[in-house]
């Protein structure tokens, strides 16, 4: 999605001219029968639009979000630790080091020449006064068959690999421990089970904290960051990749950036061309007589539509859908004992798979309730591995690369599900395996 704004606009002029309203969806072409333009924000880039109407507003006017979405801090001085941070390996603490990304520091960390990873983290119980910092844990095995000695942070790997590495933090958010359901709430609305809520290091919580959402504070704080880089950055692959509850985080917020890049607030070669889900949070349903049971809010108000959405992880699947259509490639991975087979609706399971990458995993290298964070591992480990797949390879051969997929090779493999079978007591992927299932059989 590199540097082609103004062909995409040239070419929406001429298809707008060429077929008018025959376009397929209202949003693409917002005029009404008379051929009048009834949007008050013009398009600077004429994204598609794919979603359920409730995600987008009428107008579609949004707020400025680098000036407007910030937190205050004389008021909440504890949330100068949220946002957005680019890191570095710190010689004299031995470990890495977050900078922050609006610091002059934190901008000299950056080399617009090497492709970037931001990685957000899951729900933290104690997130009040802990934080994610992506240590690789012991429990894991042998550490030094990745060529590191224990301890030794993920993030490590990726700047040894060449990458700028950045972390979102959401920690002092991320502490509901018996409503987790509701921290998927604060993607989507201020006006869920706990608001705007965040936890301090004594266990209490300090009500609202934004009148904006965190998946917002997500989006303004990137184009925040990267108003400040050199513009030749974006030029090079851009990934987010979000761990459980920071799923909703990263599919709302790039959601919002690409909305607001249709607006002219941040260009389109600032948005990701690829986003890992490691296993993500989409709410949960309970089969229940033919019907659903629901954990956590229904008919929430949607903080920048103003229209209400079914539920969280309803609306997170149609971010989903609308971030595919727009070149943006979602690799999705998975254990057998997670969510997406026992706590989704049919429909939201099938738009899922048919708009991602999905990787059915089993780290077995750890037991089945710790799973959930061994994908996480499994993945950030994995590009450690280099990508040496034959050109003729097949998809199946070509999915054991995980994180070292190229994003050109993946995006050929949207749609596609491939479960592992080799390499599962282990958490070092060289001898993994995969083989490909057809969706159509899962899904029926």
């Amino acid at each position: 999605m590199k540097r082609f704004s103004a062909l995409i606009l040239v070419l929406s002029i001429v298809l707008t001219v060429s077929v008018g309203g025959a376009i397929c969806y209202k949003y693409l072409n917002p005029t009404n029968s008379d051929g009048v333009n009834d949007n008050k924000s013009p398009f600077v880039w004429d994204k598609v639009r794919v979603a359920e109407d409730y995600v987008y507003p009428d107008n579609f006017e949004y707020v400025n979000y680098a000036e407007e979405v910030k937190y205050d801090y004389e008021k909440h001085p504890l949330l100068r630790d949220q946002g957005l941070f680019w890191c570095k390996y710190d010689e004299r603490e031995g470990s890495v080091i977050k900078v922050d990304a609006d610091s002059p520091e934190g901008v000299a960390l950056v080399d617009p020449n090497k492709p970037t990873i931001i990685n957000i983290h899951g729900m933290l119980s104690n997130g009040g006064h802990s934080e994610e910092m992506y240590w690789l844990p012991s429990r894991n095995g042998d550490i030094s068959a990745t060529g590191y000695e224990y301890p030794i942070q993920m993030l490590q790997f990726w700047l040894d690999k060449g990458y700028n590495v950045g972390m979102y933090s959401y920690n002092r958010f991320a502490a509901e421990t018996l409503t987790f359901f509701s921290i998927e709430d604060k993607m989507w609305s201020t006006e869920g089970a706990s608001g705007m809520r965040y936890a301090t290091p004594d266990d209490t919580y300090i009500e609202d904290a934004s009148e904006y959402t965190v998946a917002e504070h997500f989006a303004a704080d990137w184009i925040r960051a990267t108003n400040l880089l050199p513009e030749e950055f974006g030029n090079q692959d851009i990934r987010f990749a979000a761990h459980s509850m920071g799923g909703p985080v990263v599919l709302t917020g790039t959601f919002l950036l690409t909305e607001l890049a249709s607006v002219g607030q941040i260009d389109t070669n600032l948005l990701p061309d690829r986003i890992c889900l490691e296993d993500t949070y989409f709410g949960t349903f309970f089969p229940l007589d033919n019907d659903f049971m629901i954990l956590g809010s229904t008919s929430l108000p949607c903080r920048w539509s103003g229209k209400t959405i079914p539920t969280p992880g309803e609306a997170a699947v149609e971010a989903l859908k609308d971030i595919s259509a727009n070149d943006i490639v979602i690799e999705y991975y998975t254990y057998e004992a997670s969510s997406l087979w026992m706590w989704h609706k049919p429909a939201m399971r099938k738009a899922i798979l048919e708009n991602v990458v999905t990787f059915m995993l089993t780290p077995t290298f750890v037991d089945l309730v710790d799973q959930h964070c061994g994908i996480r591992e499994l993945y950030l480990v994995s590009i450690l591995r280099d990508y040496d797949a034959q050109a003729n390879a097949s998809s199946a051969e070509k999915s054991k690369y995980y994180a070292s997929i190229p994003t050109e090779e993946l995006k050929e493999m949207v749609g596609k599900y491939f479960t592992m079978t080799e390499g599962g007591p282990t958490f070092i992927v060289n001898d993994d395996a995969l083989e490909e299932v057809d969706i159509d059989t899962l899904t029926k």
